[in-house]
């Protein structure tokens, strides 16, 4: 349960010295994590309990921040549960539309983004597993070494107790190579500086016909799923997900997943842009299909 009381203890904090706390034990700790879930001997489920404090740096009363909590969960539906399976089956529809895909690589176009991100071989797509709640993107992690171009993520991002405002990226052959922000740009340098943290371990898209979520939050949990007008895309720079690999996780070692160009980072985050946008796959025949367009998928 998500439930900090003072989510902004950290804004005066050097984030040289905030980067610290990712080294060592819990760099270890993660790791044993992931080897854990892989096994398949761990799950989660995450959840947000919304106080004042939260409410308060996403700008929103605390009745309001909980209206939102409310509408994100279906909790003002007489049957939510009924409600969440019918959301999963229309997200599994989805994702089996696009693992069935022979695609080579997507292209995003919009405000000052440009970008191609390469699919990489044996990748499948995830989403409404329930893992968190609430959770309507479609994600999944592709071979960092294939992003190049730019991308402009339009929305604030939380990050280690701050604000972090209009991050603009540009890759080159999967390496960040130029990192900008309005607002705190000296903490996402710092961020990307960490080991594999200036690569991308995930592509997510969210349609909005699932999500209720029309409100900047201030937490990663429910600003990577916000529907509004145009849905949302976001980026996680870091660490990938192993269960977007679609084969057996459970024979998969360290040079297995470096091969295939899954990323491996202490850090994983979520950067948003929820402007309007064309997602565009580009086949292995070098056909091209719109999948994605102003905040629905189209396939």
């Amino acid at each position: 349960m998500i439930a900090p009381t003072e989510p902004f203890l950290l804004r005066n904090i050097d984030p040289k010295k905030i980067m610290i706390s990712n080294s060592g034990d819990k760099r270890l700790l993660r790791k044993w994590l992931f080897e854990k879930e892989d096994k398949g001997k761990l799950t989660w489920t995450l959840c947000l309990y919304g106080t004042p404090g939260m409410a308060k740096e996403a700008g929103l009363s605390i009745q309001e921040f909980w209206e939102e909590i409310i509408n994100a969960c279906y909790l003002d539906k007489e049957n939510p549960i009924k409600t969440w399976e019918s959301t999963f089956k229309r997200i599994d529809d989805l994702k089996n539309k696009l693992n069935n895909l022979p695609v080579d690589t997507y292209h995003m176009i919009s405000e000052k983004t440009d970008l191609h991100i390469k699919l990489g071989e044996h990748r499948r797509f995830q989403g409404g597993g329930g893992a968190n709640i609430p959770s309507f993107e479609i994600f999944t992690s592709p071979d960092w070494r294939g992003v190049n171009g730019k991308i402009f993520f339009n929305f604030p991002l939380y990050r280690y107790g701050n604000i972090i405002k209009n991050i603009q990226l540009e890759f080159k052959d999967g390496v960040v190579i130029k990192a900008t922000a309005d607002k705190n740009e000296k903490l996402l340098q710092e961020m990307i500086k960490q080991k594999n943290a200036d690569k991308i371990g995930e592509f997510s898209l969210t349609d909005k016909r699932f999500s209720k979520i029309s409100k900047f939050m201030a937490n990663t949990l429910y600003d990577e799923n916000f529907g509004g007008e145009y849905g949302n895309s976001h980026l996680a720079v870091g660490t990938s997900y192993h269960d977007c690999y679609s084969g057996d996780i459970k024979k998969m070692g360290e040079l297995d997943w470096e091969k295939l160009g899954f990323n491996e980072s202490i850090e994983h985050c979520d950067i948003i842009n929820t402007n309007p946008k064309t997602v565009e796959a580009i086949m292995k025949d070098g056909t091209k299909k719109i999948i994605y367009k102003n905040g629905l998928f189209v396939i």
